[in-house]
């Protein structure tokens, strides 16, 4: 083999080896997904519900809204998680709001935990499966600085709680 073609080669073998990586790291990046995990209760009893993203590319700040059955369940505090600086939750016209930040785009693509959600089981509560769902005016805010570029498109899954 003539010694003039072996980088040539060599280039041509490292340019298909990044094509495939970078092919393989962008279909693996997909949609971000933002869940709520599920938990059983007595009633009386106080459950954490975890919420948590994956996939995240970019989000820098979120406006979260929870329903709940209200006549069953009662939110009862939170935590902050490791993926946002800040967090902040209130329970608004039978609704749970969320409020998260993020202090430095430079961290803006972490996967994890969100916060920690914990919920009563009312003593009054009926057997039964209480969904925790996101509201439609949930939206969140990536780095983009491009303004003409497409918003992030977060893929929900809905969380439950099961009072036995």
């Amino acid at each position: 083999m003539n010694k003039k073609f072996i980088p040539k080669i060599a280039a041509a073998a490292l340019a298909v080896i990044i094509a495939v990586v970078a092919i393989f790291v962008i279909l693996n990046l997909g949609d971000p997904i933002v869940s709520l995990g599920s938990n059983a209760a007595l009633p009386g009893d106080t459950v954490e519900i975890p919420l948590e993203i994956d996939k995240n590319h970019g989000v820098l700040a979120a406006q979260i809204y929870i329903e709940y059955d209200t006549d069953n369940i009662k939110f009862d505090s939170y935590s902050n998680g490791e993926v946002f600086d800040m967090c902040w939750a209130n329970e608004e016209n039978g609704k749970l709001a969320i409020i998260v930040v993020m202090n430095d785009d430079e961290e803006s693509s972490k996967d994890g935990l969100v916060a920690t959600l914990k919920f009563k089981a009312k003593i009054s509560a009926d057997e039964g499966d209480y969904k925790l769902k996101f509201d439609k005016e949930t939206m969140f805010i990536d780095y983009n600085p491009d303004p003409n570029a497409d918003r992030l498109d977060i893929k929900y899954k809905s969380g439950n709680i099961t009072v036995k």
